[in-house]
This record gives C-alpha cells, sequence and structure tokens, in this order.
C-alpha cells in the first residue's frame, strides 16, 4: 500500500511505494528546487524516515516545467549535502546527480529518461 510521508508539521510532502521502493514528490521548481546550488533538498527527517522505510529510488516531479527527476537513494545518501536556509534541516543533492527526464507532449506517452548522472 502507498504511503503518505508527511512533514514534521503534519503536511503530506509525496508518497512511497513499498513494492518499488520509490519516494515520488510534486514540486513547483520555482518555488521547491535550489537555485545556488541547483539541488533538490528534502527535510532532513524525511530523508531520515526514508532510509528507514528501505527507500531505493527517489522521483521528483516538477509541474511547472514538465521535467522529472529521478536517482537511487544510495547516490542521494553519498553525494548530499547539509542545508538550513531558514526552512529547518535540510539535505540536497545537486541537479547534475539526477536524471533528467522531459515529459513527452502527449500526457499518454511515457517519460523518456536520459542517462546523465549515475
Amino acid at each position: 500500500m502507498i504511503e503518505k510521508i508527511k512533514n514534521d508539521s503534519g503536511h503530506i510532502v509525496g508518497t512511497y511505494d513499498p513494492e518499488r521502493k520509490t519516494f515520488t514528490r510534486r514540486i513547483q521548481g520555482s518555488r521547491h528546487l535550489l537555485r545556488s546550488p541547483k539541488a533538490v533538498c528534502m527535510d532532513e527527517s524525511i530523508y531520515l524516515r526514508l532510509g528507514e522505510l528501505g527507500c531505493e529510488w527517489l522521483v521528483v516531479e516538477d509541474v511547472e516545467s514538465g521535467v522529472t527527476y529521478r536517482a537511487r537513494f544510495l547516490l542521494f545518501e553519498e553525494k548530499q549535502f547539509p542545508i538550513n536556509r531558514g526552512f529547518g534541516h535540510q539535505v540536497g543533492m545537486e541537479l547534475r546527480f539526477w536524471n533528467k527526464a522531459e515529459q513527452a507532449a502527449k500526457d499518454s506517452q511515457p517519460l523518456l529518461f536520459f542517462e546523465g548522472a549515475r
């Protein structure tokens, strides 16, 4: 069963699929992507919770641009950096380490992931 993942304030920030071992989060890139360095961040408590759940994949869908970022949890673990810019303790990973996919013109077509970062 898919689990809703909440932050410390109780807001749902994404979902975790235990069968696929995947955390999925939908964001507005203009508000939620770190600008310098360009990165995806999450609350440290969520990161720790995902580790406890045995998460293997992170998927971040930017609803504004149609871009989806995908990375292995172990890579995030290896490349992460701590950050606190007024939103509490967070961890992030630069965009250059994420695989990036652009949504096809029609919503019914699958996403195509480009090999970039490992």
